[in-house]
């Protein structure tokens, strides 16, 4: 009966295909069902069937004969479910086997599949092909198996960023069967032999026909001369070449199984090239993907030298590797690093520890010296390479390996004060060499260059002789972003400034290239927007990336606080080559040369006062509130009240003073004494102040007030102090001032003491005194108690926490006036004082109070 069966299906299938030819296509969607014996109602039960087994698979098939103007293709409907690439178009690729699992597939196509928003799809096998789907897949009748291969390409990158290559990633989906096509196509087949027409076969009588007259005209072979040599030119195993028009001969490209060879018959790996090669690209090694377990690393690139070993007699491989390797795989940051690796002889290259990171950060091999310059003289062995750190004179520590440190050792080990002598006369000889007359202060080279910005504004005088209006109308029509340059041209004689010049701009350089001066003429300059100052010749507000240089200032006498250069809120701001000539009326508040000042929402900050020269003015430099890292340099001040004043509020982190760095100056012939007042973190080094205070004052004095916050962290360090008979001391540290070092000076010629310490409504704490020389003190008089070192008491205060050693003490005069080395008065004990390993000449001991508390008095040369 299932015999019958099939028989009727085919005859059913050939009777539809004889009507409809045009249209060779199984499909019952649109038609009328006829009564149940009927043929078309076998076919479309057939259908039916056929559908809902598709359907039960989520896909389905149907058989078409697609028909134009020149071919007839068949193609069968596949449908199918992707939820992963649900609304997009992706390329898949098909394959029939004849088996559910493995085998050879009998064929495949690639088409581009757009997939609907519900991850459904319909595709047409075959349609890609101008034939379609082969018949004979099907001539069996057998069964055939689909699968589809979803193709997902990722680039991976090359040099420059370009694809140079793509890996295919394939997840086959589980293979379907196409049940219903075989008979299908078997019933289309009916007109047909294997696919063909009758009228494409001949019968037998034909071919023989046809086969005896092509023996008949072939009957004669000949085989030419020329096609013979042709063929004897060639060498075993090598690809040949033409080497004429008509002549092969043998090439340089040899194969020897697996493996190519130019230049050499023995080709060792795949491509093995004996000579030089010319590569015109990149050249790319490039690592397979990772995987979660494992990162992988690049191909190596190997470079191999010989050598020949007299132990084995024979030569020995030395292959040097590069290789890209991974590292941190499977983590937020992989990354990988370009290492170089070596083997010698059969050995596998290992990395040398020898290293490139991503960033170009070299990792050297461990044992890494670094060579110097061997012909260096008194240098043998390895100057480049640190292999020893040995502790000298004073110092401890030291090491050959790992980080080394080196500190101070404590306490230190004077002779003689430090003079460098091991007895007194020679201590005395060695001072006596120390002149007395410090040398005349220099000139200023000039005004300094600075770099021509983006505007530049040349300006000269009004028909005023006016240069304020220019300059200032020139400085509003710059540009703070792209910067600008003011350049005064050089004046035939002094100009005048009716108004300050105003700079509220950044990234502006004021530059006067003439020496003649401008003169302040206004006689009520206007009060200052900023600070408690009025306006003097130039205001710099609220800036940053200025710099004033070679501008020439004479300022008028006036009766009122008055800046002739004033930065409020200035940072990265240089003032420098500038010169100042002012009178002073009064004595203090009058005339201030340069100061630094600013708030807590405009600090001053990174100031650089270099070579300037300001006389005669009340204060010729100083730093106000809110004020930090000022650097004032080379700088000289002549008869002002005041050579520097640094005074902060102490009110907090930036309401005080800090920073400040005064060193290589030159304060001659002042008045009145410099200060250090609630500030902190200061360095006075290196300066020369030259018969400065004729007032009777202290050179510089360190304290506070008591509403402020105490002076913190000052070092006075290697400056020479030279007084006279006016002065009372060089420095006088005063009420609250702690934490402060008086160290490596020359004090000489001063009134009455060297270095006084005052208790006097506060108390000095934590004071460092040392390596200092002080010569020829007291001068006010042959008779009195006048100390190198004066220690002050007063009623409820006194000094203590201070340490005194390696100072020198000495009265070289026909009449001693400098009796004792250090003294104490006021009628208070001080306590914890350290008085060691001084040098000491001096008619008196030193003169300490009996009741001076945990005082320590030891290894000191001289009357003790």
């Amino acid at each position: 009966m299932f015999a019958s069966f099939g028989i009727l299906a085919q005859l059913i299938f050939t009777v539809r295909i004889e009507h409809r030819k045009k249209r060779r296509q199984v499909d019952c969607r649109s038609r009328k069902l006829s009564p149940f014996w009927a043929p078309r109602t076998w076919v479309c039960l057939l259908t039916v069937a056929l559908t809902l087994t598709a359907a039960a698979q989520n896909t389905g098939t149907e058989v078409f004969s697609a028909t134009d103007s020149a071919t007839t293709r068949n193609v069968v409907r596949w449908t199918g479910s992707l939820p992963d690439a649900a609304g997009r178009t992706v390329e898949v690729r098909f394959r029939l086997y004849q088996d559910q699992a493995e085998g050879l597939a009998l064929w495949s196509e690639t088409q581009s599949v757009k997939v609907g928003a519900d991850g459904r799809y319909s595709v047409l096998l075959g349609s890609t092909s101008s034939e379609g789907l082969p018949q004979e897949l099907f001539h069996a009748g057998d069964a055939r198996w689909i699968e589809v291969q979803p193709l997902d390409t990722l680039p991976i990158a090359g040099s420059n960023n370009d694809a140079v290559a793509q890996a295919t990633k394939e997840t086959p989906l589980p293979r379907n069967l196409l049940a219903a096509v075989p008979y299908a196509f078997k019933s289309m087949d009916a007109e047909t032999l294997a696919g063909r027409a009758a009228e494409d076969y001949v019968t037998v009588d034909e071919l023989k026909s046809t086969v005896a007259d092509q023996i008949q005209a072939s009957s004669i072979v000949t085989i030419h001369t020329p096609i013979l040599s042709q063929l004897a030119a060639g060498t075993a195993g090598y690809l040949p070449v033409w080497t004429t028009s008509s002549t092969l001969g043998t090439s340089l490209i040899a194969e020897s199984g697996m493996n190519v060879g130019i230049g050499t018959f023995t080709p060792a790996t795949m491509l093995d090239v004996n000579g030089a090669s010319t590569l015109r690209g990149a050249v790319s090694l490039l690592a397979t993907a990772a995987t979660i377990t494992a990162g992988i690393n690049s191909p190596s690139l190997q470079l191999g030298a010989s050598t020949y070993s007299s132990a084995t007699n024979a030569s020995v491989a030395q292959n040097f590797v590069w290789q890209a390797v991974s590292a941190e795989n499977n983590t937020s940051s992989p990354t990988a690093n370009l290492s170089l690796l070596f083997g010698s002889g059969t050995a596998t290259p290992t990395p040398t520890g020898l290293s490139i990171a991503p960033n170009g950060q070299i990792t050297f091999a461990p044992g890494q010296t670094f060579p110097g310059i061997s012909s260096s003289p008194g240098i043998s062995g390895d100057p480049g390479t640190i292999t020893n750190v040995t502790a000298g004179t004073g110092l401890t520590g030291g090491g050959s390996s790992g980080s080394v440190t080196l500190s101070l050792s404590t306490p230190v080990a004077t002779t003689i004060g430090g003079t460098g002598a091991t007895n007194a006369a020679e201590g005395l000889a060695n001072l006596n060499g120390i002149s007395s007359v410090l040398p005349s202060p220099q000139a200023m080279a000039g005004p300094l260059n600075v770099p021509v910005l983006n505007q530049v504004y040349v300006v000269s005088p009004n028909s005023g002789n006016d240069l304020a209006v220019p300059i200032n109308t020139a400085l509003n029509s710059c540009s703070s972003k792209l910067g600008c340059k003011i350049e005064v041209a050089p004046l035939a004689a002094a100009a005048t400034l009716s108004e300050p010049i105003l700079i509220t701009k950044s990234n502006v350089a004021l530059v006067c290239d003439t020496p003649v001066a401008m003169a302040t003429i206004y006689a009520n300059p206007p009060l200052s927007s900023y600070g408690n100052f009025y306006e003097g010749p130039v205001e710099i507000d609220e800036t940053n990336n200025v710099s004033m240089t070679g501008c020439n200032f004479n300022v008028s006498s006036i009766s009122v606080g008055l800046v002739t250069i004033h930065l409020f809120g200035a940072t990265n701001t240089t003032i420098n080559g500038n010169y100042i000539n002012s009178t002073r009326t009064p004595s203090y508040g009058g005339i201030l040369g340069i100061r630094v000042e600013g708030s807590s929402a405009y600090p001053s900050s990174h100031v650089n006062v270099q070579g300037n020269f300001v006389t005669a003015p009340s204060i010729a430099y100083s730093v106000g509130d809110n004020s930090q890292y000022v650097d004032f340099g080379n700088n000289h001040s002549q008869s002002s009240y005041q050579c520097f004043d640094f005074n902060g509020s102490g009110g907090g982190t930036y309401a005080d003073a800090f920073g400040i760095k005064f060193h290589d100056n030159y304060c001659v012939g002042d008045a009145g004494p410099s200060y250090v007042e609630s500030a902190r973190d200061v360095a006075i080094q290196n300066n020369s102040f030259w018969q400065d205070s004729t007032t009777g004052a202290p050179t510089i004095r360190v304290h506070n007030t008591l509403t402020k916050s105490p002076s913190l962290h000052v070092v006075i360090d290697g400056n020479t102090f030279v007084g006279n008979s006016s002065n009372t001391t060089a420095v006088d540290f005063f009420q609250n001032a702690q934490d402060w070092q008086f160290i490596n000076n020359h004090v000489r010629n001063y009134g009455a003491d060297g270095v006084t310490v005052d208790s006097t409504s506060g108390t000095p704490l934590y004071g460092l005194i040392a390596n200092n020389q002080f010569l020829d003190n007291g001068q006010i008089g042959a008779s009195g108690n006048y100390c190198g070192i004066r220690l002050h008491q007063s009623s409820g205060n006194n000094v203590g926490y201070l340490s005194i050693s390696g100072n020198m003490f000495v009265d070289d005069q026909g009449v001693p006036t400098q009796l004792y080395p250090i003294c104490s008065d006021g009628g208070q004990a001080p306590f914890l004082i350290q008085y060691t390993g001084n040098f000491n000449v001096l008619p008196k001991p030193p003169s300490l109070p009996m009741g001076c508390s945990n005082c320590v008095t030891t290894t000191n040369f001289g009357p003790n």
